[in-house]
């Protein structure tokens, strides 16, 4: 399925934000990150993925695995 949670805007550029229950994180979460870079004229900044996951870490380029608790 090709559909992104959440977008943020700032400045002209679009933030992804894909938000998961589990707590095992996956490339596959952010592929429809793409989508947002084939669209003319838009700037994608770097993408997150809510989940359950303990750790801040980086999932794929500039995209990465944001843990709930520390929101």
């Amino acid at each position: 399925m090709n559909e992104i949670d959440l977008l943020i805007e700032e400045n002209g550029i679009l933030y992804p934000i894909e938000m998961k229950k589990h707590a095992d994180p996956q490339k596959k979460d952010v592929e429809a990150f793409d989508l947002l870079d084939k669209i003319p004229g838009v700037k994608r900044g770097p993408g997150g993925v809510v989940c359950m996951y303990d750790k801040l870490i980086t999932l794929r380029g500039e995209d990465r695995i944001i843990p709930v608790n520390f929101l």
